[in-house]
């Protein structure tokens, strides 16, 4: 399962890519939160978490470069869920 997803890690919400299954292996892109555009750190951040931390299942992103741009409908579906905490 390669998605890109939104999940929650200490009390923030990052867009993060799957490299596992169950508990899901994740890679964050940076910045978390709200941010205009995302990218991969120098160093890897990379984490086992729950898949119960899996908020939301993102469309396909295309990267422009190396920096991953969210289209004003997935901030807009991202902002709502987050209401709900």
């Amino acid at each position: 399962m390669n998605d890109y997803v939104i999940s929650m890690y200490n009390e923030k919400w990052w867009l993060s890519y799957i490299l596992g299954e169950n508990e899901v292996k994740v890679t964050f892109l940076h910045p978390s939160g709200h941010s205009p555009s995302f990218s991969y750190p120098l160093t890897h951040d990379v984490l086992w978490i729950p898949s119960s931390d899996i908020i939301y299942k993102m469309n396909p992103i295309t990267p422009t470069g190396r920096v991953n741009i969210l289209p004003a409908e997935e901030k807009k579906k991202i902002a709502e869920i987050m209401n709900l905490f």
